[in-house]
């Protein structure tokens, strides 16, 4: 086999094992989308179907009805919103100083920051829960911004809500 040829073999190779696994990957997000369009009487049907026979939007439309489903999912973009830019801004700003000054104590600060990183976020539930309650910040939008924020600058993982 010429090394072109071995080359194309290869690549080829690879596109097949990425098409596998994007397959495999898509394929429950598919399951899950078709099912959403299915009547509750065919969701646990055997064998499962795809292509939803009947489709419906019923459920959607129940899902925005019968709950409060707008206000929850407004609640959510504003979290989402707030967070992401304020994480933006703050870990740009630190990356910033990190790469372009050199100031007294940069080392330790940059080593006491990745330690920071390596605490699993499940350890901090508790301590959060309690600045959360300490600070008034419970059941509120902003205690989730403000959690959510210093998980993802200080943490390795998001804060739970």
């Amino acid at each position: 086999m010429t090394p072109v040829a071995s080359r194309r073999a290869l690549t080829a190779l690879r596109v097949v094992v990425l098409i596998v696994g994007a397959v495999v990957m898509v394929t429950p997000f598919a399951y899950m989308l078709s099912t959403s369009f299915k009547p509750q009487a065919y969701v646990l049907t055997t064998p499962p179907q795809f292509i939803p026979d009947p489709f419906t939007f019923d459920n959607y439309v129940q899902a925005w009805t019968t709950q409060d489903f707008a206000r929850y999912a407004l609640n959510s973009f504003i979290v989402a919103v707030i967070s992401t830019a304020l994480s933006v801004l703050i870990s740009s700003m630190m990356a910033y100083a990190f790469s372009r000054f050199d100031f007294p104590g940069r080392e330790w600060i940059f080593r006491i920051l990745l330690i920071g990183l390596m605490v699993p976020a499940m350890m901090l539930i508790i301590p959060q829960f309690v600045l959360a309650k300490y600070f008034g910040l419970l059941d509120s939008l902003a205690g989730l911004v403000v959690f959510y924020v210093a998980g993802r600058n200080f943490s390795s993982q998001a804060v739970p809500g």
